[in-house]
């Protein structure tokens, strides 16, 4: 499972190549993927601001729940999960 966080979205509206085979792999192959509410309300803040496009920041939030898990601000448990291994 991926963990996604602010940076990614970022690298993602970018076109990054890493950033797009991973949203390909979750959004194509079904890749488990994990979102913390906090870098949903960020994304929807930058988009408020102005420094993400407003309509990509809206459908980021919008469709959280398709996407990826949604993980609470308390649990850790799926974040956990998420992060990378060293």
């Amino acid at each position: 499972m991926d963990g996604l966080d602010t940076g990614f979205f970022f690298d993602l509206w970018d076109e990054t190549e890493d950033a797009r085979a991973l949203w390909r792999g979750i959004t194509e192959n079904d890749e488990p993927a994990a979102v913390s509410s906090i870098t949903l309300f960020e994304i929807a803040r930058h988009g408020l601001v102005g420094r993400l496009d407003p309509s990509f920041a809206e459908t980021i939030t919008q469709r959280a729940d398709i996407a990826y898990k949604q993980a609470p601000v308390d649990p850790t448990d799926v974040l956990n999960r998420g992060a990378p291994r060293a």
